[in-house]
Order: structure tokens, then sequence, then C-alpha cells
């Protein structure tokens, strides 16, 4: 049986999100609106408990969360949000949870989104991401992981790096 929790949030996503969809130009106003607010940094309480480091991949931006000592695995985490949103601070707060729990490396693309760029700027960013991975972590060492949006991502992610022969777990 549904929680109350999850009626609420059901209920709120039903009648928030209703007229953001109902054509092309409203989902467009919201994309627009959200750009304004949206920052894909991590928030401070989270930079100040962590080591993480920033690096740059075909011009955007790639968080390095350091794992704990002693642990070789590295998760490379593709957030969601509809392929058009942002990282969010609830993204970043699952993150820590599970830098806390596992101990491992976390890897974050921000990752090129649409409508501004396309599947293959999106795909080939985070493609990249892995090549470099791979250079410096064993593969069978490294985990695709994602939300929502960022799932399926994971999931096309393999079988890009399938096709191309890439090294995998």
């Amino acid at each position: 049986m549904p929680s109350l929790k999850s009626h609420v949030v059901s209920f709120v996503l039903r009648h928030s999100r209703k007229q953001a969809f109902s054509s092309p130009e409203n989902l467009r106003r919201w994309i627009a609106a959200a750009r304004k607010t949206e920052d894909h940094h991590p928030p401070a309480a989270l930079q100040q408990r962590y080591d993480i480091q920033t690096r740059s991949v075909d011009g955007f931006p790639v968080y390095e969360i350091a794992p704990r000592a002693g642990e070789h695995k590295r998760i490379l985490y593709l957030h969601g949000g509809a392929y058009v949103f942002e990282i969010t601070p609830y993204h970043w707060y699952l993150i820590a949870d599970m830098a806390d729990r596992l101990g491992y490396g976390i890897t974050v693309p921000i990752y090129p989104i649409a409508p501004e760029h396309d599947f293959h700027a999106m795909f080939g960013m985070v493609g990249n991401v892995y090549r470099q991975m791979i250079e410096e972590t064993e593969a069978e060492e490294i985990i695709f992981m994602g939300d929502s949006a960022g799932g399926n991502m994971a999931v096309v992610l393999t079988m890009m790096a399938a096709e191309e022969g890439l090294p995998m777990c």
C-alpha cells in the first residue's frame, strides 16, 4: 500500500507538472525558468565533509568525490532530470549517502542537457568520462549508476561501451 508521503508526492507532481507538459511552449518556459536558478555545484555542507575535486571534460565539469582510504571501487553516477534539468541538491545528498555507506569514489559528470545539446553531445561527454576512468581504474572496479533519466543513461552507456569494445566488468 502506498505511503502517505507517496500520495503527497503524486498529488504535487500531478498538479504542478500538468501545466508544464500541456504544450511545447509551456515546457520551454518551464525549462527557461529552471535555468535561472539551477546550480550544479555540490552544496557547501558537502564540500566541507568530503574531498571533492573538479575537472573538466569536453568543457563540462566533472566532480570527483574521493573514496574512503583503501577503497578502489568507483561509481560513475548519472543524475536524473528528464535530460533537461541540472543536478539538484537532492541528488547531491543521495550521492553523499552512497559515499558514506559504501566508501567508494564517486564520479559525477555535469553532462550536456537538452534542449541546448543533443544526444551525441551528452553521450559523447559521458563516454569520454568513462574512457578517462578506465585509464585510472580497472573496469571491474567501476559501477555505472543513475536515477531516472540517469538510470537510462547508465544502461545506454553500458550498451555503447560494449559496442565500442571498451573494457567492462
